[in-house]
Order: structure tokens, then C-alpha cells, then sequence
């Protein structure tokens, strides 16, 4: 009985240093990011608005350096999302228009693109 019970400890004991270290290790991956907001032309120009967001956009992420798809979301109901990406270099694209960004590790790079 006293043996099944150290068995017992000694299981739980290891899984929980596993699960530990498992979550330690997600957490040390540098991590960087990339704000999206896509405006409207027709209402930046008509009213002068420079945050006039537009909802329901899809916008790209690419690597740059082989133009592998890395990310797609679709903007939300102010015309803005967030992408979660490692350092690198990439591509962020809606529609006909492109921005190439940088991201270090900790950095969230915030860029605004016009839709036309």
C-alpha cells in the first residue's frame, strides 16, 4: 500500500515537472508582433478620418525570405488585428497593396494600411 502511494507521488511529482518544463519552454521562444489596422480611403479622404477601420478585411502575413504563408485573419469591427509571429522578416498584405516589416523579439510592430 505505502509503495503505490510513493508510486503515486513520484508520478505526479515528474508529470508536473514535465508539464512545467514543456510551458517553460513555450514561454522562453521569443515572441514579436504585428498591429494591423486597414482604413478607408473614401472615408480618410471624404471626412478626414486617419482611423476609419474597416471590418471583415483579410490581411496576410508572408515570410520574406520564401513567401511561405505564415498567417490570415480577417479585421475585426474597428478594422484591427493582432498576429503573434517569431522575429523575422515578413510581408503583410490585403487585397492589391503590401508592407514589408521587421520584428525583433518582444517588438509589436504597428502598421496601418489604406484600403483603396
Amino acid at each position: 500500500m505505502k509503495s503505490q502511494r510513493t508510486y503515486r507521488l513520484t508520478f505526479l511529482i515528474t508529470a508536473m515537472m514535465l508539464v512545467s518544463f514543456a510551458s517553460g519552454c513555450a514561454l522562453v521562444r521569443p515572441q514579436g508582433g504585428i498591429s494591423v489596422q486597414v482604413v478607408s480611403w473614401p472615408l480618410v479622404k471624404q471626412w478626414a478620418e486617419p482611423d476609419a477601420g474597416l471590418p471583415g478585411q483579410k490581411v496576410t502575413v508572408l515570410s520574406a525570405e520564401d513567401h511561405r504563408l505564415v498567417a490570415e485573419k480577417t479585421t475585426d469591427a474597428s478594422g484591427v488585428l493582432m498576429f503573434k509571429v517569431p522575429p523575422g522578416i515578413y510581408i503583410v498584405r490585403i487585397s492589391n497593396q503590401s508592407a514589408v516589416v521587421t520584428v525583433e523579439s518582444g517588438q509589436i510592430v504597428r502598421l496601418k494600411l489604406v484600403a483603396h
